[in-house]
């Protein structure tokens, strides 16, 4: 086309990024005034051939680019190609236009290189900063740690103060029942001495010794307080008329101190004197009659002793003997104080106990509340108990009314037994007239291996779900040893509601 002037307003300021942007915008205005086009002429000419994307720019695309905004090298060489009588002015436009191009280039990748290393700078600030917060972190974890061996020997100590305190109050107990024992001996020997010098008759004054008053605080008694009639210096000592029935009996032996610690000590002497049947059948008896309290400190003295087998029979006769209404108030205090006894206790009647003895257990524990330890007793039979036993113990509880604990038994063994177990007990089942029992054990367990192999549950079989709502869950703690295996245990699985709405286990 030839070279004219441009008949149009003047063009805006140029808008371009850096001058070398508004260096080509400039140079192609001159290019389409020296070609006397308009805007409008340009974009009419322009085609899908001259670009790469071979999509035309949009008119207001257009005015950007001639105003220096995003400047592309396709568009310069269609404006180039528009703006040229031949191919040899094409050329010498496009020369005129490559080093405004490459210099624009090259400030693109300096900028690019240094918002770069503006950011490789961001990281390496954020990588000290993390150096940093680590090195505090583990300042604070230094320091802690030393805080809590201190606090360890802090422990340390005053466990040690209280087995010296504990050391001087059973000495203490010891003399005091002594010197009971010795004021008694006294006593008779004065009333011995008073007959023979009135001639063998009686003086009618009776000297007697109120052990727990001779033994004070220290027996948990009240300190000597002496009598309104015959008070005394000492006030252990009291003459008493005859006809006072509120003392007792001249010669009477003081009742001795059974503390936990000498229960302990007899044992030990029992087993070092090579008496094994006395040591247990010491132990038997603290676990058949002895107080919670008493039965936890006996527990923790023989074990300190290095008597374990004397302390696992306080634990069996607790679970085989003692009087089941006594079991759970056992189980309680050594649930707060001590847990893996509690759980040994449970395990002992779950695995051994005969059925009578377990469902007589379970039913003091529902009478006291103590749910999670009942299904704690159900649940150790479920999984540990001998299989020729099972049968029985599903037999009572349906013939006592509580079917749901049957089922629920069943389901827990179907599950958590291994295959060979879950076939023998079936094969029990069947043999003691428990066919339904059998059948739906053998569907527990065909429904639990298709639900572990990803398959779902048969066609049929509903497995027990997860605990929802009201349904409650078997224990408050997720894991447990049972005895005699060393393996922790699985737990929580749901059981079947209390009667009469009974709260949740554990709640």
């Amino acid at each position: 086309m030839g070279i004219g002037g441009r008949r149009t307003r003047p063009w805006g300021p140029v808008r371009g990024a850096s001058e070398h942007a508004n260096a080509l915008a400039t140079l192609l205005r001159d290019w389409l005034d020296e070609a006397g086009l308009r805007l409008r002429d340009l974009t009419g000419r322009l085609r899908p051939e001259h670009f790469r994307d071979l999509r035309v720019p949009a008119r207001t695309t257009v005015s950007d680019r001639l105003a220096g905004v995003n400047p592309q090298w396709d568009f310069i060489e269609a404006v180039a190609d528009v703006c040229s009588r031949d191919a040899g002015q094409r050329d010498r436009r496009l020369s005129d236009a490559r080093p405004h191009w490459d210099r624009l280039q090259l400030a693109g990748r300096q900028r690019t290189d240094r918002r770069a290393a503006g950011r490789i700078a961001e990281l390496d600030r954020e990588h000290r900063n993390a150096l940093q917060l680590a090195a505090m972190s583990l300042q604070l974890v230094g320091r802690f740690q030393r805080e809590a061996a201190d606090a360890g020997a802090q422990r340390a100590e005053a466990e040690l103060r209280l087995r010296l305190a504990l050391d001087a109050r059973d000495r203490a107990e010891g003399r005091a029942t002594r010197a009971v024992a010795e004021i008694a001996s006294l006593t008779r020997e004065l009333e011995r001495m008073r007959r023979q010098r009135s001639g063998g008759r009686s003086t009618g004054v009776m000297p007697v010794v109120r052990p727990e008053r001779a033994a004070g605080p220290a027996f948990g008694g009240r300190s000597p307080r002496p009598s309104p009639d015959n008070r005394t210096s000492t006030g252990l000592i009291t003459a008493v008329r005859p006809d006072n029935p509120g003392l007792p009996a001249a010669g009477r032996r003081p009742r001795p101190h059974n503390s936990a610690r000498q229960a302990a000590h007899s044992v030990r002497d029992a087993r070092a004197a090579g008496d094994a049947n006395a040591a247990l059948r010491m132990a038997a008896a603290a676990g058949f009659t002895g107080a919670p309290e008493h039965i936890r400190r006996l527990l923790a003295f023989l074990r300190a002793l290095g008597l374990a087998e004397d302390a696992e029979r306080v634990l069996a006769a607790a679970a085989m003997d003692r009087p089941a209404t006594r079991v759970p108030p056992l189980l309680a205090h050594l649930g707060a104080w001590r847990e893996p006894d509690a759980m040994w206790i449970k395990s002992a009647l779950g695995r051994s106990a005969s059925a009578e003895r377990l469902l007589e257990v379970v039913s003091a524990l529902r009478a006291e509340e103590r749910f999670p330890d009942a299904y704690g007793v159900l649940l150790a039979a479920a999984r540990q108990r001998a299989v020729a036993l099972v049968p029985s113990l599903t037999a009572a509880l349906h013939r006592v009314g509580r079917s749901e604990d049957a089922e629920w038994l069943l389901i827990t063994a179907a599950q958590d037994r291994g295959p060979a177990d879950v076939r023998a007990l079936a094969e029990q089942l069947r043999a003691g007239g428990q066919q339904e029992n059998a059948a739906a054990l053998l569907r527990r367990r065909e429904a639990a291996e298709a639900a572990a192999s990803g398959g779902g549950a048969p066609d049929g079989i509903r497995l027990p779900q997860q605990p929802t709502g009201g349904t409650r869950r078997l224990l408050t703690h997720s894991r447990f040893v049972m005895p005699g295996t060393g393996a922790p245990q699985p737990a929580a699985l749901p059981v079947p509601p209390e009667p009469g709405g009974a709260p949740p286990p554990g709640g």
